[in-house]
């Protein structure tokens, strides 16, 4: 009943005026019923009163927003405002919350924000969506994990928080093969399935941030980049982290643990990035170049 009185007041205000064979048609009950609810709304000091005969129904008092009896102006702004940060986000808002208190406010909410946090071609849309369940319902899940380290293993965890951080999201969740909260790369999970087995394990108080999850501080890394990368070093790197020489290279120091994932990374930079240190990221990627080299020869069998 209390759904429906609260629908009944939602319509009133976004629909105007209404009969009680409208009403009663669209909840599926009788006119009877009806006018309980509004004998109901009005008993708690919603401000309506009815016309019978031609032209009758239903009416709400026109300046009569739910601000009045439950929020502040600044509370609306917020609640709007946050509900648009999740539209933004493109999370599913079921039954058009944002529609309906907007209404129910009676102002008029600005599109402050807009955000898309999918791929060009939405193809991880159903994936996002699965974790989302599998969180909600506290569902097991397994799937197939590619690690930075070049391994690749099967996994079954119990998902507790999808994450975003720095242009990539991660699934937070308890192994049940290290059987410890481990970070997973939703880009390096493959195969993915929700089980039928449920679990009862809750998310921390206070979930460790994301840059210190790495049980082993990552050593420094010393990169040289030609001014023509600008656009990635602002893109790709925190400001306190690179300074631009009077020649325009920039000298970057980070910290990254050194596995394949970094050297592919340093890589993708081309001939446009020199490796300052550690010296054993410089020795390994001059390897990895050698190998490459010789793969693109002239004299490569597998060229034939």
């Amino acid at each position: 009943m209390q759904n429906r009185l609260f629908e009944i007041l939602y319509l009133l205000v976004s629909r105007g005026d209404l009969t009680a064979k409208e009403l009663a048609a669209h909840f599926e009950v009788s006119t009877r019923t009806i006018y309980r609810d509004i004998d109901a709304l009005c008993m708690a000091g919603v401000p309506l009163y009815t016309d019978r005969g031609r032209g009758g129904g239903i009416h709400l008092k026109k300046d009569y927003v739910l601000d009045r009896s439950l929020f502040t102006r600044q509370e609306q702004t917020d609640i709007l405002a946050a509900l648009q940060g999740l539209a933004a986000a493109r999370y599913p808002l079921d039954g058009d919350a944002l529609g309906k208190l907007t209404a129910l406010f009676g102002q008029k909410s600005a599109p402050w924000i807009d955000v898309d946090f999918s791929d060009w071609s939405d193809m991880h849309k159903e994936f996002f969506l699965q974790l989302r369940a599998a969180i909600t319902q506290r569902r097991v899940v397994t799937f197939s994990y590619f690690s930075s380290y070049g391994t690749t293993g099967v996994r079954a965890v119990e998902p507790l928080q999808l994450r975003f951080k720095s242009k990539s999201w991660y699934l937070w969740a308890y192994c049940r093969k290290s059987e410890d909260m481990r970070t997973f790369k939703l880009t390096r999970i493959r195969d993915l399935a929700l089980t039928q087995e449920t679990f009862e394990r809750e998310l921390p108080e206070e979930p460790p941030a994301l840059d210190a999850i790495a049980s082993l501080s990552p050593p420094e890394i010393v990169l040289k980049v030609d001014a023509c990368m600008a656009y990635r070093v602002y893109d790709e790197f925190d400001p306190s982290e690179y300074v631009q020489g009077a020649d325009g290279l920039f000298t970057v120091r980070t910290r990254f643990p050194i596995d394949e994932w970094l050297l592919g990374y340093v890589l993708s930079f081309g001939p446009y990035l020199t490796v300052l240190g550690p010296p054993g990221l410089r020795e390994e990627l001059r390897k990895r170049i050698q190998r490459m080299t010789e793969r693109y020869s002239e004299n490569n069998s597998d060229l034939t």
